[in-house]
C-alpha cells in the first residue's frame, strides 16, 4: 500500500511518540472548546462542526511470509464555515491524522514519514475553498474533495486515514431536464506528515500530475441514470498523458437494480503508447430481509512488456476501498474480480454484510498483481496460474447513538490460489478492524 516501506527503528521514536501525544491532546482541547462554543454560534453566518474517528487494524501475513502489522489510527476534523452572502460561502476543514502502537517487528513497518502519506497528517488544512452560486452555474475554488460517479475512478478515499483532496477549480452547471455538468481543473495534494501540505513536486507519478475532466450526469435521482465523462491525467516528468472516456448507466426497477460501467483509455504512459480499458457490471436484488448483489469488475493488463505499448489500466484516483475486497490487496489493474455479497439490517441500529470475491489476473505471465496503492505485489517469472485467490469479508455496523456515534467491526480472510504458489510463498492472510466514529 501507499506509504508502506521497510525502515529501521531507533530511540528517536520515543520523541516521536511524545510529539504525537501532545498533538492529539491539542486536538482534543480544540474539540472541547468547539463543542462548548458551538451552541453559541448557530446563528448565521458562522457554522462549526467536528468529527473524531479511531480505528484499530490487524494485518496478518499480508506478505505471505509470516509478517504482521497492528496499529491504531486516529483522525480528528474541525469544520469552519462562513457565509459571505446568500450566494457565497467559505469553508475550511482542519485535519489531524495519526498512527499509534505499531509493532516494532511489523513486516513491513509503517512508514509514518513518507510523502505522500496515508497514515499521518499532523494538524493541517484538509479542505479550504470558496464557493459561489451564480444561478445555473456554481463555482468552487480551492482545496476540495472530488467524488465522481460511483467513485470507482475518482473519489475522496475516506477509508484512508489522511483521505484525498485536490487543489483546483470546479464548475457545476445545471443544464436543465435533470442534466448536470461538472468541469474541473486540478492537481492532487500530496500529504506531508510533518509540514503543511502544498504543491511542491515530490517525484511521484500521481501526486505530481495535472488532473482535469468533464462529467455529465443525466436523470440523477430517478430510476434511470446515465453518466459519461472525459478525464485527463498528465505528468510530463514521467511521460504520462492519459485520457479516459467512459460512461455509467443505472436502471432501478424495484426490486432489481442494474449497473453497467465502462471506460477506455488512450494516450501515453511512461512514454509508451497507452491503450487500456475497464468494465464493471452489477445486479442487485432487494428482498424484505436484505439485499443480494452480484458483480464483475475488469481492469486490463499488459500482454507484452517489450512491445513498446502499455496496456495496464490506469486507475486514476479512486476511492478503492471496499470495491475489490476489504483487505485492499487488489486494484483494478490487470484484474478480473467476481463478487457475491449479502447485506441485511437486523435491527434499526444494527446491520451486517458478507461478501466473497474471486480474483484472477488478466495477464498473469506478462504483468503484475497490483495492490490498492497501485504498487506491484508480485510479478511472475515464467508460467503462472491466473487464479490469485479468494477473499471473504464480514462487516457489522452498530449505530450506538444514531447519527452521532457509530461502531464498525470487520473480519476478512484471503485464501491464496495457484498464482501465489507459482510465484513464491503461498498461503493465506487475515485482516481485522474495529472502528469508532463520532460526530456531534
Amino acid at each position: 500500500m501507499d506509504g508502506l516501506k521497510r525502515r529501521g527503528h531507533d530511540s528517536s521514536r520515543d520523541t516521536d511518540v511524545e510529539a504525537r501525544l501532545s498533538g492529539v491532546e491539542l486536538c482534543r482541547l480544540a474539540i472541547c472548546v468547539l463543542m462548548i462554543t458551538a451552541p453559541l454560534a448557530h446563528a448565521q453566518p458562522f457554522t462549526f462542526d467536528s468529527s473524531i474517528r479511531t480505528r484499530y487494524e490487524s494485518r496478518q501475513d499480508f506478505d505471505f511470509s509470516g509478517g504482521d502489522q497492528t496499529y491504531l489510527l486516529t483522525q480528528v476534523r474541525l469544520d469552519f464555515g462562513y457565509r459571505l452572502s446568500e450566494q457565497s460561502n467559505v469553508f475550511v476543514q482542519l485535519q489531524d491524522a495519526r498512527v499509534f502502537g505499531e509493532s516494532r517487528t511489523a513486516s513491513p513497518p509503517v512508514n509514518d514519514s513518507a510523502v505522500p502519506n496515508i497514515f499521518v497528517d499532523k494538524l493541517d488544512f484538509h479542505q479550504a475553498f470558496f464557493e459561489h452560486d451564480f444561478g445555473s452555474v456554481s463555482l468552487r475554488a480551492g482545496r476540495q474533495k472530488f467524488d465522481l460517479a460511483d467513485y470507482r475512478l475518482v473519489g475522496a478515499r475516506e477509508w484512508v486515514n489522511t483521505a484525498r483532496v485536490f487543489d483546483g477549480i470546479r464548475f457545476t452547471i445545471d443544464a436543465g431536464e435533470s442534466r448536470e455538468i461538472d468541469v474541473f481543473f486540478s492537481r492532487p495534494v500530496a500529504v506531508d506528515p510533518d509540514s503543511l501540505n502544498d504543491q511542491a513536486r515530490i517525484g511521484d507519478r500521481y501526486a505530481d500530475s495535472d488532473f482535469h475532466g468533464v462529467m455529465v450526469g443525466e436523470g440523477r435521482g430517478t430510476d434511470r441514470q446515465l453518466e459519461y465523462w472525459y478525464l485527463y491525467r498528465g505528468n510530463g516528468d514521467f511521460g504520462d498523458r492519459v485520457s479516459t472516456i467512459g460512461a455509467r448507466a443505472v436502471r432501478q426497477r424495484t426490486p432489481w437494480r442494474f449497473e453497467l460501467q465502462g471506460s477506455f483509455q488512450f494516450g501515453d504512459f511512461d512514454g509508451l503508447d497507452h491503450s487500456a480499458a475497464m468494465l464493471h457490471a452489477s445486479v442487485t436484488r432487494e428482498l424484505a430481509t436484505g439485499n443480494w448483489i452480484a458483480s464483475y469488475s475488469y481492469g486490463s493488463g499488459d500482454g507484452d512488456p517489450n512491445d513498446g505499448d502499455h496496456g495496464t489500466f490506469d486507475i486514476l484516483y479512486p476511492r478503492m476501498h471496499p470495491f475489490y475486497g476489504d483487505m485492499d490487496l487488489f486494484a483494478l489493474q490487470n484484474l478480473h474480480d467476481i463478487e457475491v455479497a449479502y447485506s441485511r439490517p437486523l435491527t434499526d441500529r444494527f446491520s451486517v454484510r458478507a461478501s466473497v470475491h474471486g480474483f484472477w489476473l488478466d495477464e498473469a505471465e506478462s504483468d503484475a498483481w497490483y495492490n490498492a496503492g497501485r504498487a506491484p505485489t508480485r510479478r511472475a517469472v515464467g508460467s503462472a496460474d491466473s487464479y490469485v485467490g479468494s477473499e471473504l469479508d464480514l462487516t457489522a455496523t452498530f449505530a450506538m447513538v444514531p447519527g452521532k456515534l457509530t461502531l464498525v467491526a470487520g473480519l476478512s480472510r484471503f485464501f491464496g490460489g495457484g498464482y501465489l504458489n507459482d510465484t513464491g510463498a503461498g498461503g493465506d492472510a487475515d485482516f481485522f478492524f474495529l472502528q469508532l466514529s463520532y460526530s456531534p
